[in-house]
């Protein structure tokens, strides 16, 4: 609906929407909503009232998760984000999500997966080799070209990390 206004008219219903979701879930998650209002399903909006619920920190970077993850246990999917959300190794991903949000969804465990191999000390050096190949290519595929990569790099350039 919000795609067929005209674009000033759009901009004001969001500007509304989102001064009405900051007085009700808080700035985070309205600032979410404003910047992702063409991605929203059902589903984000029962993974919005958990958090509101469970008074999250990480409200925003869970929200950013949620745009490549399939959330049908919200109560787990936001237990593994949030811990996730805080290691360096999301910075890829997130910054991924902004660059392009439309993304095919992972389950669960393929998104738990994925995440296991971001945060892998072994491939530090891996994902910053493979950084810019990364964001024009699906969070589905992360993990197989993170895989062919490993298998290019040096055994010096393993040795330094």
């Amino acid at each position: 609906m919000l795609s067929s206004i005209e674009r000033a008219g759009r901009e004001r219903a969001l500007e509304l929407f989102k001064m009405f979701a900051q007085r009700t879930y808080g700035k985070n998650i309205a600032q979410w909503l404003f910047e992702s209002w063409k991605y929203l399903e059902a589903n984000h909006f029962k993974l919005i009232e958990h958090l509101r619920l469970d008074n999250s920190k990480q409200s925003y970077e869970v929200l950013q998760l949620s745009l490549c993850v399939q959330t049908a246990d919200i109560s787990l999917f936001t237990e593994y984000a949030t811990r996730f959300a805080k290691t360096p190794a999301s910075r890829v991903l997130f910054d991924c999500l902004k660059v392009g949000k439309t993304q095919p969804k992972l389950q669960l465990n393929e998104f738990t997966s994925l995440c296991s191999i971001l945060m892998l000390e072994s491939n530090i050096i891996v994902v910053d080799r493979c950084k810019e190949e990364l964001m024009e290519t699906p969070v589905a595929n992360w993990g197989e070209l993170i895989e062919r990569t490993a298998s290019t790099v040096h055994l010096s350039d393993k040795v330094s990390v």
